[in-house]
């Protein structure tokens, strides 16, 4: 997992419509490869696949519920935004980037 001279690797590969981004790195509880796969026909996934062959789904931008209620639609959408937005800083913090699909969903395009 980490390249030469320590340093732990990242990348990404498209294909098929597909932008697959992934990362591997190390916490308290080992090394891990983190990935981001994205399609604009799909929901975008965000997974750690740890050392021991555990698999954690992590969050990643995602739809909003919504409500015929206008009111609560609108309370429901600015929840929506505010967690994208940190979601996004979070993925962005971690070295992935964000498709023009994921920012829109997000608010941020």
């Amino acid at each position: 997992m980490p390249a030469a001279g320590g340093e732990f690797e990242r990348g990404e590969t498209r294909d098929r419509g597909w932008s697959i981004q992934y990362l591997f790195g190390r916490d308290d509880r080992g090394e891990y490869l983190d990935f981001l796969a994205c399609h604009r026909m799909t929901y975008d996934r965000h997974v750690r696949i740890r050392d021991d062959g555990t698999i954690e789904r992590l969050r990643t931008i995602g739809l909003r519920v919504a409500s015929e209620d206008a009111d609560e639609d609108r309370i429901l959408e600015a929840a929506h935004l505010a967690e994208m937005q940190e979601i996004a800083q979070e993925l962005a913090d971690n070295g992935f980037g964000l498709t023009i699909n994921a920012m829109l969903r997000a608010g941020l395009a």
